[in-house]
Formats: C-alpha cells, sequence, structure tokens
C-alpha cells in the first residue's frame, strides 16, 4: 500500500485527461455562447475548420500546394494522383 498522498497523485495522473477530454467541449461551447453564437452558428463554428488552419505555415511551407505527380497517360480519376517527396 502506497502513502495518500501518492496515491492522489496517482489519481490525478490517471484522471487528468479524462477530465481534460470531457470538459474541454464544454469550456468551447460555453466560449461561444459567451460571444454571441447560437444554434447552427455554434455548430458550424465548432465543427468547420477556420481559415487560420489553412494559412498555418508547416515544414517546407509551399504555400499550402502539394507536391503532385501528374500521370497525363491515365488521366481517368479512377486512382489517386501520386505524392512527390520532398525529402532532400
Amino acid at each position: 500500500m502506497y502513502p495518500d498522498s501518492i496515491q492522489i497523485v496517482g489519481w490525478v495522473v490517471e484522471l487528468g485527461p479524462l477530465f481534460i477530454v470531457a470538459l474541454y467541449p464544454i469550456w468551447s461551447i460555453y466560449r461561444f455562447y459567451q460571444g454571441g453564437a447560437r444554434g447552427k452558428e455554434m455548430v458550424h463554428k465548432l465543427f468547420n475548420p477556420t481559415e487560420s488552419w489553412y494559412n498555418t505555415p508547416r515544414g517546407n511551407d509551399s504555400g499550402g500546394k502539394l507536391d503532385v505527380e501528374e500521370d497525363s497517360s491515365s488521366n481517368s480519376g479512377s486512382s489517386p494522383p501520386s505524392y512527390a517527396s520532398s525529402s532532400k
């Protein structure tokens, strides 16, 4: 049996992520509600990415464009494009 203080730390470490996952959506809804969003507008803001998601610089910032190799011989759309490796 471990001391009570160590058991409390263990329970906090174990249940902390569960509380974060459970409480974060409630905090987001509260924040949008305080900002004046109601109903469909709130659902739209919660479940759709903002423009800043698309404008975030990533790795080798190519301006949001993918390096796609075009295969002109079979352009039927039946297979996905192959992505060129951009590792140097």
